[in-house]
């Protein structure tokens, strides 16, 4: 005889969470086997009389139809061997039962992004890890399966980003991008089935972004304006990358003397973001910007913005840290520039390479050197500027006989 019963391990609560694992217990010749199935809840929400999650507890519905699920699969899976062979041992019994485990999404996902690390940025990475957590903070559960990801989950997902998270459009599709990230990288190495894969049917669809710019009236008030002395190297920065072809903000902020050819008239660089090798001659009045952060006593090694401190070491993490401090430093310097100009937006320093682009194309400059200058891995990321001049020629030309 056997039998087979879904019970609380509340001998195996945590003391952090308060929470405890659901097994399902199997007894035969009374011998006693318990197979985890990787739901951990509170006490208070398991009814031990009728083996099933309370009402109270969120997704109960589907957690319960989750156990009934694998209780029916067992004690079909028990017959079956049971008839095949009435003396088979507890262990063995088990053994056939579990089969081989399904991969886990948690397990999987963060040994993956660890795998990633060396070819992400700092700030993807930490993005990665943060929207990892954010669904594990959801699910509840760590032991979560690849295939208990479904569309009604991925739904529910979204629902806690927009309602409980209140995260925008943009957060909530870059925390499922993740996901569905985690979901190809388990595909091509065929740890899950593509049939698992849940967003052939249900997806958030990718939010539009805009491009903010300065035109050209607002690029000439800018040009004008004279900032104050607490001002001053945030203008500088952000006019520097208008002229250095959009250089980024993190790409200006280690920017070292050694990375310019004054001959040459040429900045050389390792980009932070494509680590790739990046040249293009300085237009004079970028040049102009840096020769006033420039010394008697400034050496090779030296950063031209003053943004670090010179000599020191400093690891990706110090980088990275200090990166995004100077950054919200600046653009806030940024914000009281723009408002004493009355631009119609928020003035960042990231829109200062929207502003290189689309200046540059309308001045004539071919989109594939453009594109060559801005560094982007390819050219249709820079057409995104070509449209936008082709839309304001449309509108100039549906004006202008108004």
């Amino acid at each position: 005889m056997s039998s087979i019963k879904l019970i609380l391990r509340k001998d195996k609560i945590n003391k952090k969470t308060g929470e405890a694992p659901i097994y399902l217990r199997i007894i035969k010749d009374r011998r006693t086997k318990f197979l985890s199935l990787g739901i951990k809840i509170t006490p208070k929400y398991w009814n031990e009389n009728q083996q099933k999650v309370r009402k109270s507890y969120k997704n109960s519905a589907r957690l319960n139809a989750f156990l009934s699920q694998k209780y029916s699969e067992t004690e079909s899976k028990i017959l079956e061997e049971t008839s095949k062979n009435r003396n088979i041992s507890t262990k063995a019994l088990k053994k056939a039962i579990v089969g081989v485990e399904p991969p886990k999404f948690f397990e999987f996902s963060y040994k993956r992004v660890e795998t990633l690390k060396s070819k992400l940025s700092p700030s993807s990475y930490r993005n990665y890890v943060q929207n990892l957590k954010k669904i594990e903070k959801f699910a509840k559960n760590s032991n979560l399966y690849f295939e208990d990801i479904t569309v009604s989950y991925l739904k529910d997902y979204e629902h806690y980003l927009k309602n409980e998270l209140n995260n925008k459009d943009a957060t909530a599709e870059y925390a499922f991008r993740i996901v569905k990230i985690m979901f190809n990288h388990a595909i091509s190495e065929d740890i899950i089935s593509y049939n698992t894969y849940p967003f052939r049917k249900y997806n958030l669809k990718k939010v539009k972004s805009t491009k903010t710019y300065l035109n050209e009236e607002q690029f000439n008030k800018l040009i004008n304006y004279q900032p104050e002395k607490t001002e001053q190297l945030a203008y500088d920065m952000f006019l520097f990358s208008c002229y250095a072809g959009g250089m980024r903000f993190f790409d200006a902020f280690e920017l070292q003397w050694e990375h310019y050819n004054e001959a040459e008239k040429r900045i050389t660089k390792i980009i932070h973001k494509s680590k790739r090798k990046h040249q293009f001659i300085v237009p004079e009045q970028a040049i102009n910007i840096m020769k006033k952060h420039k010394t008697n006593d400034s050496e090779k090694s030296d950063y031209i913005f003053g943004l670090l401190e010179n000599g020191v070491e400093y690891t990706e993490e110090d980088l990275f840290k200090y990166k995004n401090y100077r950054n919200r430093t600046l653009n806030d310097r940024l914000h009281i520039i723009g408002k004493k100009l009355e631009l119609p937006f928020k003035l960042t320093y990231h829109v200062s390479r929207h502003t290189f682009a689309t200046l540059a194309l309308k001045l004539g400059m071919r989109i594939e050197y453009v594109s060559k200058i801005l560094d982007h891995s390819d050219i249709q990321i820079t057409q995104v500027y070509a449209k936008i001049i082709n839309e304001e020629l449309d509108k100039a030309m549906e004006n202008v006989f108004k």
